[in-house]
């Protein structure tokens, strides 16, 4: 049993590691997973209710205390069966020595404390009448209230009176324990995150946020050959991401994809691949981490569908079912009903897809109540679906369900919305049951109490139904759109060009209409008025006289020397961003060199006529990232389709970096027009131009 030593985190000790997992035959080879499955350790939600409970009891203006009470070398403290001491040899210096105690790093080791310590808790509570408390390997903590202390005689000093009775417990059974170890405060570390009873709040801290963050990189780094990652370096990512889930617990549906892979699996060496889909995932949780600001307030967690206040602005709940036919979803205190037909595009095989997609766009709809004013804080969701109620309940689900609740916990978290699913019976959810089938003849006085029924039928499944226009107003109609076929710059131009024409033809008293003998005479961009000229303009005769003309009178063209690098690090150094329109101009000028950007996709044009919003680039179109930032360019004359184009500028290793000059400005825009759309916007409220 290989034995060496480590440096002990935040401590001069060492500690101590009995690695029962190497080589082929380790120890914990001969032990089965199913055999030790069941020790399940208080993390965060245990100690929160036991948090919330004494909030209770003692009232919210009261304050409260955290201790923490370790017990000395815990595992060791425990021997093992002597037919598996003498497993556990350690050589050292050609002699052997019988390690007759529980090891660190045995897979049943937690197993054989948990017993133990159950048992101990179990006579504190009981027994003992000790307030109930929590205990994650070696460490117990509970709460009391400042000022109820104890003498505790074998430290001599005052303790919470809750920890001095344990401890007393632990001294009549014989438990060891330090007193540097026993702590109390307003404020204490516990499991890696700081526990604040006063605030309600959990906290992790931000080194460890930025360690998180960094193997999760690791672990989803795709080097040269890297693309595979054992069953252990699975199982021990997996258990450490699940311990930021108490702080983060929305985030859990990140590892759907992750335990799919590892089920099944036993040997510990084998290769697991690291498909898109994991890798997606991770992204996905990396992002959420980065943007929270990792705190977890426990008494916001507390409250039931039954806590909700009807009429309540910040309140609402709804009741959803799924049919072969459609999603119904009801807002009872709203008296609005919505059908959604079915998706085309949904999973095989998914035997409750479509109830679980019937809560996710109950919670979708909260967004348009935002946009309307509405800020809604706590939805209750009733479905007469149990593997609906779980899946949410749980926030864990087979990967064919993951996106559904993926997209759920980015609406709760983008607008803080709190979520509780629960089951209904089907009996109760009969409204949502007709409005799932498209029976939307509900009778008011029977069913919905004057229900609203809102049928959000899909484009592809109904058309409108349009009343017939005449020929007069067809007529009228495309001329608008003919009118508008043209952009305003581009109409500017080829109304110059057209300006010169007429002159030239009133001048030499020809027709209007070119052909190719008047349009050899003259020659310019006319197809706008006149749809013929391109036929014209192909004449053997008008090519010539072009050609010759470019021959005569053609000069060299002109333009400016192109910026280079050198320029931009002038500008940086000149400029220096020390007020709000230097930010703006460095800002803009970085981001067009490193985007190819024309000035006009970035400023508005001079020519008050050729100014619009459609052009402008808005603030809710940008991302950030910690390596580049992307928003989106608007539409413009040349896109035929109309859906703008996605501009992302990447981070520079050598100065100057566009992203430094980017967030500069952006940071300082923020503060001045937090409510202003547009994403460019001078000091004195205007539009470059």
């Amino acid at each position: 049993m290989p034995v060496h030593a480590v440096p002990k985190p935040h401590s001069t000790k060492l500690r101590l590691v009995n690695d029962q997992s190497a080589g082929a035959y380790s120890l914990n080879a001969m032990i089965s997973p199913d055999s030790i499955k069941g020790a399940v350790l208080d993390g965060v939600p245990v100690l929160g209710d036991l948090l919330r409970s004494q909030r209770e009891k003692h009232g919210p203006h009261a304050q409260l205390i955290v201790w923490k009470s370790d017990v000395s070398q815990a595992y060791r403290r425990i021997p093992v069966s002597p037919y598996w001491q003498v497993r556990q040899v350690v050589t050292i210096d050609n002699m052997r020595h019988v390690d007759r105690c529980n090891c660190f790093g045995g897979r049943g080791s937690l197993r054989i404390w948990a017993a133990f310590m159950s048992l101990v808790e179990w006579i504190a509570v009981e027994k003992r009448e000790i307030d109930p408390f929590a205990v994650y390997v070696d460490d117990s903590a509970g709460f009391a209230l400042l000022g109820d202390v104890q003498w505790y005689a074998p430290y001599s000093m005052y303790m919470p009176t809750q920890q001095a009775r344990l401890l007393t417990l632990w001294d009549d059974i014989g438990i060891p324990h330090e007193r540097p170890k026993q702590l109390a405060d307003l404020k204490l570390p516990y499991i890696g995150f700081l526990i604040d009873p006063n605030r309600m709040s959990v906290t992790l801290p931000d080194v460890s946020k930025s360690e998180l963050l960094r193997d999760i990189e690791e672990f989803a780094s795709l080097a040269p050959g890297k693309r595979r990652r054992t069953l252990a370096e699975f199982q021990a990512f997996a258990g450490y991401v699940n311990w930021c889930f108490n702080v983060f617990p929305l985030l859990q549906p990140a590892l759907a994809r992750v335990y799919d892979k590892m089920a099944g699996k036993s040997s510990r060496h084998a290769g697991i691949y690291l498909n898109q889909g994991i890798l997606g995932d991770l992204r996905w949780l990396a992002d959420h981490v980065r943007a929270s600001p990792g705190v977890l307030l426990l008494d916001a967690c507390a409250w039931t569908p039954a806590d909700l206040v009807p009429g309540s602005h910040a309140d609402e709940f709804a009741l959803c079912d799924a049919s072969g036919v459609g999603l119904g979803i009801y807002f009872p205190w709203l008296r609005i009903g919505l059908h959604v037909p079915l998706p085309t595009d949904a999973p095989t095989g998914a035997i409750f897809f479509h109830e679980a997609l019937a809560a996710c766009a109950a919670i979708h709809r909260t967004r348009y109540w935002r946009h309307a004013g509405r800020t809604v804080k706590r939805l209750a969701i009733l479905s007469d679906n149990s593997n609906t109620v779980g899946m949410f309940n749980t926030l864990r689900a087979a990967p064919v369900y993951n996106s559904i609740l993926k997209s759920s916990v980015d609406v709760m978290l983008q607008y803080e919305l709190q979520v509780r699913v629960d089951h209904v019976p089907g009996e109760l959810n009969i409204v949502a049951d007709a409005l799932s089938r498209g029976n939307l003849e509900l009778s008011p006085s029977r069913r919905a109490g004057g229900l609203i029924i809102m049928n959000l039928q899909s484009r592809r499944l109904r058309q409108p139904i349009r009343q017939p226009w005449s020929r007069e107003r067809l007529a009228h109609e495309r001329a608008i759109l003919l009118g508008h076929a043209l952009d305003t710059s581009t109409k500017k131009n080829y109304s110059s060009a057209l300006n010169s024409y007429l002159a030239f033809v009133h001048m030499h008293h020809f027709p209007i209409e070119p052909t190719p003998d008047t349009l050899s005479l003259f020659a310019t961009e006319l197809e706008p008025w006149f749809p013929d000229v391109r036929q014209a303009r192909k004449s053997p005769i008008v090519a010539r006289t072009l050609k010759g003309g470019k021959r005569l009178f053609s000069k060299p063209i002109q333009w400016k020397r192109a910026l280079t690098k050198h320029d931009l690090g002038c500008a940086a150094t000149h400029f220096r961003a020390h007020t709000y329109d230097d930010k703006l101009f460095l800002a803009a000028l970085f981001t067009g060199f490193h985007a190819l950007l024309r000035l006009g996709e970035l400023v508005w044009p001079d020519q008050c006529e050729l100014q619009s919003y459609r052009k402008l680039t808005m603030r809710n179109t940008v991302v950030l990232h910690p390596d580049r930032f992307e928003y989106t360019l608007p539409t413009h004359k040349a896109d035929p389709f109309f859906e703008g184009s996605k501009i992302i500028v990447h981070k520079t290793a050598n100065p100057p970096d566009p992203l430094q000059y980017f967030l500069l400005y952006l940071q300082a825009r923020d503060a001045t027009f937090p409510l202003r759309p547009e994403l460019w916007v001078r000091l004195n409220g205007s539009i470059p131009t």
